[in-house]
């Protein structure tokens, strides 16, 4: 079994990484990048939304979903 790293925390995957893109695995995650703003960075890389469909997760990726959100 391979595992990533998710907004920090180790997360097992029974997928065949290398074959998973980013795309994928958000709707996997049930993240709606559709009606939320959302930003990915992909071990310090911030991948362009234009890419996710072509960028590959591999073991041991450090991923970050981030989220704008109001408040002060």
């Amino acid at each position: 079994m391979s595992y990533i790293y998710l907004n920090g925390k180790k997360s097992d995957l029974e997928l065949s990484l290398g074959r998973v893109n980013l795309k994928a695995l958000l709707l996997d995650c049930g993240v709606n990048f559709v009606e939320e703003g959302v930003a990915i960075a992909i071990n310090t890389r911030v991948i362009p939304k234009s890419e996710w469909a072509h960028t590959a997760i591999k073991p041991k990726d450090r991923i970050e979903i981030v989220r704008p959100f109001s408040g002060g």
